[in-house]
């Protein structure tokens, strides 16, 4: 039974980061509090890689805070409230990508197991983050740029990190 109230043991910071994902847009705070429960937290330094470009992608990475860098030639950035991977989940699509720090990163990681076992739970959270991924890809169908030139369906605010 959803309620409007955070769960236990999900830290605030994590329900704040995930408020500013486009991707999650009208998501109640008890669904950004199941999905919160279920993604990991990860650390990188300068240059870590998060995705080599030799394994398909399996997971949704949200940037909570550093810079990192999309594609073979790290052509776009992603800052805060940015998300790679969500072709993975939401479109099925197993490519493989390149995801690289510019500057010491924190991000939520969401498996993807763990994303099927909550669209089977939670059919509300998937639709509603299923059309915020339509409407991106929509907004974007016009832009000449496809495939690895493609800037991020959702690259995040280009401001600094929270105190």
């Amino acid at each position: 039974m959803a309620t409007d109230r955070p769960r236990m043991g999900v830290p605030e910071q994590r329900i704040r980061a995930l408020r500013e994902v486009e991707l999650f847009e009208g998501l109640g705070l008890d669904a950004l509090s199941e999905l919160g429960e279920l993604m990991i937290e990860e650390e990188f330094g300068p240059g870590g890689v998060l995705a080599d470009g030799e394994q398909p992608v399996t997971c949704l990475w949200v940037l909570s805070s550093g810079v990192l860098a999309v594609g073979p030639e790290s052509t776009h950035t992603l800052a805060r409230g940015g998300v790679a991977g969500e072709w993975a989940l939401l479109a099925e699509s197993r490519v493989p990508m390149v995801l690289k720090c510019v500057q010491s990163a924190q991000v939520l990681r969401l498996p993807l197991a763990a994303w099927e076992e909550l669209c089977f739970r939670r059919r509300d959270i998937h639709l509603e983050v299923l059309l915020n991924f339509v409407r991106a890809v929509s907004q974007q169908r016009n832009n000449p740029a496809q495939g690895e030139d493609a800037p991020p369906l959702f690259p995040g605010v280009a401001t600094s990190p929270r105190t």
